[in-house]
């Protein structure tokens, strides 16, 4: 669930439930563990978003990866007083980070796998569905990644023709000032150095809509 901590007037802090729902939830069949990522909870105007993963273990059998019940792979957005909870996006697979980019817009960044071919950046907007079936919305066209981070077999940052940029995408920075004002920096798992990320507003040539890349 979802907690809030606030002080008490003594040195301590007083802790409360907003959500009591299924975030992190680990569930067990047939003797294995199932487990949960949750990659991120940011807070916006009166709104929580919180980044719930796939319930996945590992096993021979992609398709068995998956535990079939809802609520799992979402991007959640919880009112401050725990009143309103909706899905805004799903199809998530194993976030690692959540964060506002720039032009305050949210992004997540997902771990390579089952349906997931390589870690990437994602712009959450609401109703997109970012890949991974057995999740809310899994009946929707894929909503693509912002950002690839090319996964190579050589963990120590590759070669041109075999680049290992972020293996696993960890979390992320957005630079508010200086000459790379707007640009993320972003951490990687697996592979060395850091990755600076600049992103591009492209129209779709819908008045007002635009996608990132």
């Amino acid at each position: 669930g979802l907690t809030k901590l606030t002080p008490n007037g003594s040195g301590g802090w007083t802790k409360s439930t907003v959500y009591k729902g299924v975030l992190g939830f680990i569930n067990t069949k047939a003797g294995r563990g199932y487990r949960t990522w949750t990659g991120g909870l940011t807070y916006k105007d009166g709104f929580f978003y919180a980044n719930v993963g796939m319930a996945l273990f590992q096993g021979p059998s992609l398709m068995d990866l998956a535990v079939i019940y809802r609520g799992k792979g979402v991007i959640y957005k919880i009112s401050k007083d725990g009143q309103t909870v909706d899905t805004l996006a799903a199809g998530v697979r194993n976030p690692v980070s959540m964060q506002w980019g720039p032009d305050d817009q949210l992004f997540y960044t997902d771990n390579q796998g089952s349906f997931m071919p390589a870690s990437a950046i994602f712009h959450v907007t609401e109703g997109a569905f970012y890949g991974h079936p057995n999740t809310p919305y899994d009946d929707r066209l894929r909503t693509p990644p912002a950002v690839i981070f090319p996964f190579g077999s050589a963990f120590t940052g590759g070669t041109a023709t075999n680049p290992a940029t972020a293996n696993v995408a960890t979390d992320m920075l957005t630079l508010r000032d200086g000459m790379y004002r707007n640009q993320m920096l972003v951490g990687a798992n697996h592979t060395p150095g850091m990755n600076r990320v600049f992103l591009e507003k492209i129209p779709t040539g819908t008045p007002g809509q635009f996608v990132y890349q």
